[in-house]
């Protein structure tokens, strides 16, 4: 899938300034928009965003969910910066001197759009961690249009929700997870190649174990806590209907091979297999979109795929 309000006016409240003239009472008092809140949302759920990154956003989000051509321009992206900025929401700083400048909220921001995050400050992140980032939010742009059936939940949710009862396995927290209809879509962001045992791990996790997700938890955190959430709601415990995996050439075709490993094993079936899906990253433009197709559809040949599984081996 390839996709890419007016603020409420308040009533105005005066009062006598020493120079006679009638002064605004909430002068000071900074205005949300619904944009506003939207942005600073999608930036607090993702940790961070980039300038280009928001500057699509906003753009979205002025064309109710249009297309990457309807952006606004990066000078009126610099401005809602800077009012962001003025009203303590953000922080913003260009850590690299050679890419744009990123954008994190607040502990005020946070608190400004009821998100329940833990403050963190993106300084603290390495470089490798920025990119990954960079590269989750990119699909998020990609998959979400802002439709209302879209259900987009980021890595800093699903950790919020982590609950472990005691010997109980940790279960693999995918990048987000993307719920469409009947869809529940584990999506994974490789920028760097996982060891054999640790990605054959991951997969045979995302196909066959069960995940927390749903809004019954939303509901029971409200009335009783996120704990008992955890424990009183069964029926949002789902298995994945797929797995979007997005890396460049060598890593998705590291991922065939474990596949076919794993499939050989018996730790999954070629049912299972057939859930994951390999998709470009950097995204396919529009030109290359037919090749990414077609890769795709390429048939796991198991003994084909543990051949060159092996080879890799035999030259790392």
């Amino acid at each position: 899938m390839h996709h890419k309000q007016q603020p409420r006016r308040r009533k105005q409240e005066h009062q006598y300034s020493l120079t006679g003239r009638k002064k605004r009472k909430d002068t000071s008092v900074p205005r949300l928009t619904s944009r506003d809140e939207l942005a600073l949302t999608w930036i607090g759920q993702q940790y961070a965003m980039r300038l280009d990154q928001i500057q699509e956003l906003l753009g979205q989000l002025a064309g109710h969910g249009a297309a990457h051509e309807d952006a606004i321009s990066e000078s009126a992206t610099l401005n809602v910066i800077a009012r962001w900025k003025q009203a303590g929401w953000v922080m913003a700083r260009r850590i690299d001197v050679e890419e744009p400048q990123w954008v994190w909220l607040t502990k005020k921001g946070l608190r400004r759009v009821k998100l329940p995050y833990q403050y963190q400050s993106l300084a603290s992140l390495s470089e490798q961690d920025r990119k990954h980032l960079y590269a989750i939010t990119d699909v998020r742009l990609d998959l979400d249009d802002g439709d209302e059936q879209i259900e987009w939940t980021s890595e800093r949710t699903l950790l919020q929700r982590t609950h472990r009862r005691r010997g109980q396995k940790r279960v693999h927290r995918p990048d987000a997870v993307f719920a469409f209809g009947t869809e529940l879509i584990a999506i994974e962001v490789e920028l760097s190649r996982k060891t054999e045992s640790l990605l054959s791990d991951i997969l045979v996790a995302l196909l066959c174990e069960r995940d927390y997700h749903g809004h019954a938890y939303h509901d029971l955190k409200a009335q009783r806590g996120e704990v008992q959430a955890q424990w009183r709601s069964p029926l949002a415990w789902r298995r994945y209907t797929k797995v979007y995996y997005y890396a460049d050439p060598g890593i998705r075709k590291h991922i065939r091979s474990v596949l076919a490993q794993i499939i050989q094993e018996g730790r999954i079936t070629e049912e299972h297999a057939q859930l994951v899906s390999l998709w470009w990253y950097p995204l396919a433009t529009t030109r290359e979109i037919a090749l990414e197709q077609q890769e795709m559809n390429t048939p796991l040949v198991l003994k084909e795929y543990q051949f060159l599984y092996e080879r890799e081996e035999r030259e790392d």
